[in-house]
């Protein structure tokens, strides 16, 4: 079987239907943004500018002049930039200006850093930790190291973990997004007939779950095909754990899970094996998907992607994992998930982890529910 890789760079021949053709069209119409003029207040420009009417009787559209040039008086500067049109009557926003008498007629400037300093306002406000609020539900990700006590703790005595971001880190995260995103996209644009997911239409009312190949579906709203890609949602009612796996892909009735992340150069030169959280992550996927009748391959894939530019290397590190029969470490972690679900549906304490026994453990140090969990 060729590596994902090289399906993603379109290094293998995939036999195309006309439906997959028609498809992909549809994709690039979608991924157009679309721009209409009068959502944005603005008039399009007509291509010919028509001759003013020789007919005086008629009425011909007002326009309002432009503003005389603006004096030093502050008020009367912003008067004559002013939009004609904002007449009616409701709350302006304030942007702070500064006059500058230098010049010959007074210049109108905002505050050096502007735009900077609102985005970083923004960008300081504190993230809200996942485990903080219990729903019944524990995502996959969240497994990792994962302690029923300490989730059932914070959810009880509402402890909202709170944890300062920054704009650096925000960056990253939204690197990492769009890297996902770019390389399921370049995947799907050959490889769409294979893959397992949500096909949306271009107006979202129509969605339906599947392999690509069922396009043919139409949306009775827009009359497009459902061709916009949505990752699926894994769900084991009895053990309450949910997953979203990057992309799943079928080939002759079995399935494979890929799991696609990003980092960055330092790490990418010296990966030589998918890391540990990756690969738990991955085989917790191929799970799921046994238990829900999935016949499901031998390996799983974790793909990585350099964030950063290197001249004549590919971007790309491929690894397979091998899907043994038995996962003990899942089992383990998906019991544990089942174990919560069932303390807080009867309001019972669960144990303490038996790597936690005081405030002193590397483990307790961690924990935002340490005081609770040492003092109960």
């Amino acid at each position: 079987m060729p590596s994902f890789t090289e399906m993603a760079l379109g290094r293998v021949e995939v036999p195309r239907s006309d439906a997959s053709i028609e498809a992909e069209v549809e994709s690039l119409r979608r991924s157009i943004p679309r721009y209409t003029p009068h959502r944005a207040g603005l008039v399009a420009m007509p291509a010919v500018i028509p001759a003013p009417p020789t007919d005086t009787t008629q009425e011909t559209p007002h326009t309002p002049p432009l503003p005389d040039m603006p004096s030093d008086d502050e008020h009367s500067v912003a008067d004559a930039l002013a939009d004609p049109r904002d007449d009616d009557g409701g709350d302006d926003i304030e942007i702070p200006v500064e006059l500058d008498g230098d010049e010959p007629h007074g210049a109108l400037t905002i505050p050096e850093g502007y735009l900077s300093d609102i985005v970083l306002g923004e960008d300081s406000d504190t993230q809200l930790d996942r485990s903080a609020v219990y729903d019944g539900k524990t995502h996959v990700s969240s497994l990792i190291g994962y302690c029923p006590r300490r989730q059932y703790l914070t959810d009880k005595f509402n402890i909202c973990t709170r944890s300062d971001v920054g704009a650096n880190m925000r960056i990253v995260w939204a690197m990492g997004r769009s890297v996902e995103a770019h390389i399921r996209k370049q995947f799907l644009l050959n490889n769409s007939q294979s893959s397992l997911g949500l096909w949306e239409c271009l107006c979202g009312s129509t969605v339906k779950a599947g392999y690509g190949e069922q396009h043919e579906t139409t949306c009775p709203e827009c009359n497009s095909r459902c061709v916009t890609y949505g990752e699926f949602t894994l769900h084991d009612e009895e053990y309450h754990v949910i997953g979203n796996p990057d992309i799943l892909i079928g080939i002759s009735g079995v399935v494979f899970p890929f799991e696609i992340k990003s980092i960055n150069r330092a790490a990418f030169e010296k990966l030589d094996s998918p890391l540990g959280d990756h690969v738990f992550q991955v085989k917790c996927y191929a799970h799921m998907l046994r238990r829900k009748g999935y016949v499901v391959g031998d390996v799983c894939t974790v793909i990585y992607a350099n964030k950063d530019f290197v001249w004549g290397q590919s971007p790309y590190k491929e690894y397979q994992v091998r899907m043994p029969r038995r996962m003990l470490d899942v089992e383990e972690a998906f019991a544990n998930a089942k174990y919560l679900h069932e303390c807080v549906q009867t309001d019972t304490l669960p144990e303490r982890h038996s790597l936690c026994a005081d405030h002193a453990c590397p483990m307790a140090k961690k924990c935002s529910a340490a005081t609770h969990c040492q003092n109960i």
